[in-house]
């Protein structure tokens, strides 16, 4: 039984943006009669889930570089607090779990528990919600706790053609110019 596909706006804006970047860059570009890229300053950028940020020719879809943008679109926490008020850090990725269950986001914006018997609940927020407010949720093992989520943003300067990063802009303020 598979779940059904929700997905939220940010889906939707995600996709509208790649789909705007493409129109741009195809009419922004001018063809040979090869077909190839006149100025050889196109580029069609794709990001993939686990953040690595391409940078592909327009016309042969060739990549021309990439880099990697330090971290996954979507993650949970590596931090549990436990009812004796201990704090539990994860972050050696072991499959140490909550309860019976581990809360994990969806790639759809939802957020589910995921228990030892591989059975996905969904929980009744999305993860922009989550990061303007916080719910207290229980999955069907009785266990509840507070999700509460954050937003981090990137924005990185990319070089016409090869796609090398030129600067890299993270929540406000420049983070890095490469040298």
């Amino acid at each position: 039984m598979g779940l059904p596909c929700r997905c939220s706006g940010f889906c939707g804006l995600l996709l509208l943006f790649c789909l705007l970047l493409a129109d741009y860059f195809s009419a922004a570009s001018s063809r040979t009669s090869s077909g190839s890229s006149c100025d050889g300053e196109s580029a069609i950028i794709v990001v993939t889930l686990d953040g690595t940020v391409y940078s592909l020719d327009p016309w042969s879809g060739e990549p021309q570089g990439f880099f990697t943008s330090g971290g996954p679109l979507v993650s949970s926490s590596t931090k549990f607090k436990l009812p004796d008020g201990g704090i539990v850090d994860n972050a050696n990725g072991s499959n140490e779990m909550m309860g019976e269950s581990i809360v994990v986001p969806g790639l759809d914006g939802m957020i589910y528990t995921l228990d030892k018997e591989g059975k996905l609940e969904v929980l009744p927020a999305t993860a922009p919600e989550l990061v303007f407010e916080p719910i207290i949720a229980c999955s069907s093992d009785d266990w509840c706790g507070l999700l509460v989520g954050e937003k981090r943003t990137k924005v990185f300067a990319l070089q016409p053609g090869g796609g090398q990063v030129g600067w890299v802009l993270e929540n406000g303020r420049v983070s890095s110019v490469p040298g």
